[in-house]
């Protein structure tokens, strides 16, 4: 038994720490997930009644813009962690 606890925990990586700036990050981009979906079925509920949507395609290209910055700056905090982590 002693055997299997001993290579199930070293073959296992710990957990990494989770920041408070990461926490709440989470926190926001799971509040704007909820917003996305609210307009996402409001727009196939239009599309289903047969009414017209309007889309602002300069916004939906910023918006578009801003996630991909977001997914860059996660990234390389990500990364900054991990060589903390391992120095």
């Amino acid at each position: 038994m002693s055997e299997l606890f001993r290579a199930k925990t070293l073959k296992n990586r710990l957990p990494r720490r989770v920041t408070k700036v990461a926490g709440q990050t989470y926190w926001e981009l799971g509040k704007i997930g909820n917003n996305l979906n609210q307009i996402a079925k409001a727009i196939n509920t239009s599309v289903l009644m047969g009414e017209p949507v309007v889309v602002d395609r300069a916004l939906l290209s910023q918006v578009r813009d801003l996630v991909k910055q977001v997914r860059r700056e996660i990234a390389e905090i990500d990364l900054i962690t991990d060589l903390q982590d391992e120095g």
